[in-house]
């Protein structure tokens, strides 16, 4: 028999999961709806994101940006 706790412990992370699943599955049918009813924005979303997202960030252009102090 599990304590009262315990119970609440286990019912925070399914509560959890379950918002995670939620959000996952909203984005999935985002994107797919978009990717198959919208085509012009699905690429316009996928350069965006390939320009955006998936670039390397080079350490040097960071440390650059700011005050020479600062870190």
């Amino acid at each position: 028999m599990q304590s009262s706790s315990a119970q609440k412990t286990n019912s925070k992370w399914l509560h959890i999961i379950v918002t995670q699943i939620i959000c996952v599955s909203l984005i999935l049918i985002s994107l797919l709806t978009a990717k198959f009813f919208f085509k012009n924005t699905y690429k316009e979303l996928k350069n965006w994101y390939n320009e955006n997202i998936c670039n390397d960030t080079n350490i040097d252009e960071v440390l650059k940006s700011g005050d020479s102090n600062e870190i």
